[in-house]
């Protein structure tokens, strides 16, 4: 033991640690500084970059947002405005309907009424030549064709006032 506290080796070990520190400061120490230093940089920097693109990314998630929030406005718009031009032509359809409803009810009441006339005319008709038959047949040969025929006008007027 007397040998490891010797000034001799003591004044060796703490010449070789001074020697050491100064050896790694300059081969180590410094240069690692110098890449630490260049690390940071590098990480500032990629940090800056990573802010600029987030708020870019923030910038552009906030258009996108309101183009959505447009566009969405728009297709209300829109939808309203086909409602509206859908509820228009229902309604010009259904008109058109009527109109032609009434067109086509006007036409049967005509048509009827037509029908209605014609089988009036028909019974007139039929009334006057069955009173003709009547008469006829009570004065065979008491008239004369001419007194016929006027008591044939005679029953169709008679049957005209009272529209038979």
């Amino acid at each position: 033991m007397e040998q490891l506290l010797d000034p001799l080796y003591v004044g060796l070990h703490i010449l070789n640690l001074i020697a050491m520190v100064i050896i790694l400061r300059l081969l180590v120490y410094k240069p690692m500084k110098k890449f630490m230093a260049k690390r940071r940089e590098a990480v500032a920097e990629e940090t800056r970059a990573a802010d600029e693109a987030l708020a870019a990314a923030e910038n552009t998630n906030l258009l996108i947002q309101q183009e959505k929030k447009d566009l969405e406005q728009k297709t209300r718009n829109d939808c309203y405005n086909i409602l509206t031009q859908a509820h228009s032509k229902a309604e010009e359809i259904i008109a058109a309907a009527h109109q032609d409803a009434e067109q086509i009810t006007a036409e049967a009441r005509k048509q009827a009424q037509e029908t209605v006339d014609a089988a009036a005319e028909q019974q007139r008709q039929a009334a006057a030549v069955l009173a003709v038959d009547i008469a006829s047949a009570v004065l065979p040969k008491k008239l004369t064709a001419q007194e016929q025929q006027d008591l044939l006008e005679a029953s169709l007027e008679e049957a005209k006032r009272h529209e038979l």
